[in-house]
């Protein structure tokens, strides 16, 4: 349900984006014609308004801040066009020492559209600032990675008091609001394993999670020590002792590996 809600969420977002979009190529285009019949130094009051409504609006979209077409759009492209909005847009072209009101209009333009150049003439920033448009960007949503680590803390907590149903719960949660932490996974299969009648059953599953955390982390210390864990309880012992001396590579100091492979008789 809460997948549903933030996909629908981010349809809005985009729906809303490309309605201010489409408004801004409007105005800009009106904007033009009426700049066309002024000077330098003497703008209308309709003109400075039509001015205003852009600035408010070209923070939606680089693209449209600069006349670029999204698909065809180049690093030179927007580099030549930055150039050629500068020449009107830059505040030195304001001549007239009693003109400040436009001065400061064309100082917030002209930061609009080198904020845009910086971003579309860098391919890497470029890349980001789509998928950020594209709502794909790994944006930093605070509220949801605390409230995913508080579920995760309390997770642990109950699986290690042997509440595992509880505590696979509140991983399924953390994993739904942040699906980027490699440790999340990790309990997450050890207590799937845990949880289950039959381990031998549910144990490709549950290793699965593990072996996508050290896909995500490699050192992810818990995954290789759980999948020992559960190699241990279904007799692979070869299987549980390379798991176990992998976490000892981690940290030489791991208690919990040396006490198995002590049991297993094997040297720490």
């Amino acid at each position: 349900m809460q997948h549903k809600q933030v996909k629908e969420m981010n349809q809005e977002r985009q729906a809303n984006l490309k309605k201010d979009t489409d408004k801004l190529l409007q105005i800009a285009t009106e904007l033009k014609q009426k700049v066309d019949k002024t000077n330098e130094n003497q703008l209308s009051l309709e003109v400075i308004r039509k001015t205003e409504e852009v600035e408010k609006l070209a923070k939606a979209d680089h693209f449209v801040v600069l006349g670029m077409e999204r698909k065809t759009a180049s690093a030179a492209e927007a580099k030549r066009n930055f150039f050629v909005l500068a020449k009107e847009l830059h505040p030195d072209t304001v001549t007239d020492t009693a003109q400040d009101e436009l001065r400061q209009l064309k100082e917030r333009l002209f930061a609009r559209i080198n904020e845009a150049a910086q971003v579309l003439s860098d391919d890497k920033r470029r890349k980001d600032y789509e998928d950020e448009l594209e709502g794909k960007k790994n944006s930093v949503d605070v509220a949801r990675i605390f409230a995913a680590e508080e579920n995760f803390q309390r997770a642990e907590i109950l699986i290690k008091a042997h509440k595992y149903q509880e505590g696979l719960d509140l991983l399924e949660k953390a994993i739904e609001m942040n699906d980027q932490e490699a440790e999340f996974y990790a309990w997450r299969g050890y207590a799937r394993f845990l949880v289950a009648r039959d381990r031998k059953a549910v144990y490709e599953e549950a290793s699965g999670d593990c072996k996508k955390a050290i896909k995500m982390i490699d050192k992810c210390l818990p995954a290789h020590l759980f999948l020992g864990h559960m190699a241990k309880v279904l007799g692979e012992m070869k299987l549980a002792q390379q798991c176990y001396q992998r976490v000892l590579q981690l940290d030489p100091t791991h208690i919990e590996a040396q006490r198995e492979l002590r049991l297993m008789g094997k040297k720490t």
